[in-house]
């Protein structure tokens, strides 16, 4: 999804609302999104209903790359509904916010940092510093007849793990 800035007022607003969601002790909401603008020009917000505080925010910067987020859902009381909002902060700016791969779970976000890889890297990234070698999601046993042929998870075995590319 795509909300542009051009041709827009300052204080415009676009809405993207999920699903109604049951009731929670806890869900965890996990999006990627990329924001093009200058400093100042447009605001990105993530909440629950236009009355609930802001759960999330971003405030435009021109990092030119896709960034991983998630927010805790909690909602003890009715059901929710995550909504998404790009907000024009500067007359007519050439400015921008794209969100992908949005998806919600059961159970809250993973501590920073926690990570089992068995749906993707958790928003860890590899360095851009070192471009010889990536690490990557991967499951059994591999082409030189190396790595392991499943993952670990707590007292399950998972499938993936993560192993370096050459």
């Amino acid at each position: 999804m795509l909300a542009e800035g051009k041709t827009r007022n300052v204080n415009e607003r676009a809405l993207l609302l999920t699903p109604i969601q049951d009731r929670t002790t806890g869900s965890c909401l996990h999006f990627w999104y990329f924001q093009h603008a200058q400093s100042q020009q447009m605001k990105f917000n993530v909440y629950l209903s236009t009355q609930s505080p802001i759960l999330w925010s971003h405030d435009a910067s021109l990092d030119n790359r896709w960034l991983y987020a998630e927010v805790n859902i909690n909602s003890l009381s009715q059901p929710w509904q995550a909504i998404f909002e790009g907000e024009i902060l500067a007359a007519n700016p050439d400015a921008s916010i794209a969100i992908d791969d949005v998806s919600i779970t059961r159970g809250l976000c993973p501590k920073p940092g926690d990570c089992t890889f068995e749906r993707n890297l958790c928003g860890w990234t590899n360095s851009k510093n070192n471009r010889e070698m990536d690490w990557l999601v991967g499951q059994g046993i591999h082409s030189l007849g190396t790595g392991p042929s499943y993952g670990i998870k707590e007292k399950n075995f998972a499938k993936f793990y993560l192993f370096i590319f050459f």
